[in-house]
């Protein structure tokens, strides 16, 4: 049986900083040397605008997520400056930068400055998970005992009790959600689709054993309700503008039209509000949760096991239609798709058997290599010998400077794996201090580069 989680506040702190971090949509960079935490970034005119670190900061790290080509994106999470002053700003930094490439004063990055993500062990994400359950039992109690002051004992509405309070508590409480929805086919449905996943973080069967049935509280159905009052009002309004503009255009040649609503105008008046996009939501749901469809549910008593419908029955049974464009993109993919065959004849008959293997000997780059590299080295040759846009090396020379840098690239992708690796070592290492626990397994910090 799974131990209870303990309430961690460190991690509700974490919690409560990415969630910040969210609204705000800017993620400060935290891990800075010592001498570059004050002082980095100062405030400065540009223009007629003043920038201010807190600006500059949220600018550079929209500018890394967005690219400069989004000056409106930039903008709008800088949120106190305008496009023109992105753009000028933006334009501002493109001078600088062009002025310093002139003077030779710029250095290439390598491939370990780039920030990469931090891997997490299995084990620690374990304990994170049991963090998170724990805050996430401790708020669901919360809002448990706000509902039940707020409703009394029948907060929660469930197939189970449905029936005995549809006729007095809805109709008072929630304000008659029961004549705009049918409360019996929501919870069926959450029953045996939303909530029937096979994994068992998805089931509501696996996860408490099948007492609880799937249920919806009464402020949700008070939302619900709201939301689709509101929106008949705006379809209601926009469907009278629509109206009244085309009976405005057709009594030029039609006086004696009668005003009335057709069908064409609520139609208009749903895509003008964004509400007459139609997707296949039920098949994407069927594939991210992992569902079977039959036509007809097997019986429990059944010896022979019925076969569920296949995506594309499934998609033909709810009259979806696929993608024509897909189909065609694929066959065009499979007929221009180079065979085994014919990729390794032609990587024959640029770098022969003999001579390139030759040739990889003679380059000597911190000693000699084993010969499970020299063949990914000769097969990363090979792939850009035969897929490269240019006419493939000729001459001894060319061949040695390609492999020269495929294995200096290789060179460079270890150095940023240890970087990787040791910034993840920091990070997890961070991790299981903020939740005060030991590793199951003592941590091995990587050799610096």
């Amino acid at each position: 049986k799974r131990a209870r989680p303990v309430f961690k506040r460190a991690y509700l702190a974490l919690l409560n900083e990415d969630i910040e971090h969210a609204a705000s949509r800017c993620v400060p960079f935290r891990y800075r040397a010592p001498e570059q935490t004050a002082g980095e970034l100062q405030t400065s005119q540009i223009g007629l605008s003043v920038w201010t670190p807190a600006e500059k900061e949220r600018f550079f790290e929209a500018l890394g997520r967005l690219g400069r080509d989004s000056a409106a994106g930039i903008a709008e999470r800088v949120q106190t400056k305008g496009e023109m002053e992105v753009r000028q700003y933006i334009k501002l930094l493109q001078t600088a930068l062009a002025i310093r490439r002139q003077q030779n004063e710029l250095e290439p990055l390598t491939l370990a400055e780039f920030p990469a993500a931090c891997e997490l062990s299995e084990a620690c994400c374990e304990a994170l998970d049991d963090a998170a359950d724990a805050i996430a039992e401790r708020q669901g109690r919360f809002e448990d005992a706000v509902e039940e002051e707020v409703h009394g004992d029948d907060w929660l509405v469930s197939q189970d009790n449905l029936d005995d309070i549809s006729g007095t508590k809805l109709k008072t409480e929630a304000s008659q959600t029961t004549n705009i929805f049918n409360l019996h086919k929501w919870l069926s449905l959450s029953e045996r689709f939303f909530m029937n996943a096979p994994a068992e973080n998805g089931n509501w069967q696996l996860m408490n054993g099948g007492e609880d049935r799937p249920a919806i509280r009464l402020t949700t159905l008070e939302d619900f309700q709201s939301l689709a009052v509101t929106l008949t009002k705006r379809l209601v309004t926009a469907t009278i503008y629509m109206t009244s503009s085309r009976l405005r255009s057709e009594r030029g040649y039609k006086p004696k039209m009668v005003n009335e609503v057709k069908t064409k105008d609520v139609h208009a008046a749903a895509q003008s509000l964004g509400l007459a996009v139609t997707r296949p939501l039920l098949t994407e749901c069927v594939k991210r949760l992992g569902l079977k469809v039959y036509e007809e549910p097997p019986k429990p008593d059944e010896f022979e096991e019925s076969m569920p419908l296949s995506l594309g029955e499934l998609e033909a049974a709810l009259a979806i239609k696929r993608r024509p464009e897909l189909h065609k993109g694929r066959r065009k993919m499979q007929s221009t798709a180079l065979s085994s065959n014919e990729t390794s004849s032609i990587a024959s008959s640029v770098l022969g058997d003999s001579d390139s293997e030759g040739n990889l000997h003679d380059i000597s780059m911190h000693g000699a290599i084993d010969s499970e590299e020299e063949e990914e080295v000769r097969q990363e040759a090979q792939e850009a010998i035969i897929y490269s846009a240019v006419d493939p090396p000729q001459s001894k020379r060319a061949r040695q400077t390609l492999l020269r840098r495929i294995k200096a690239e290789r060179a460079a992708e270890r150095h940023a794996d240890i970087v990787d690796a040791l910034a993840s070592y920091e990070e997890e290492k961070r991790m299981w201090e903020m939740l005060a626990r030991e590793p199951p397994e003592p941590m091995v910090k990587p050799d610096p580069p």
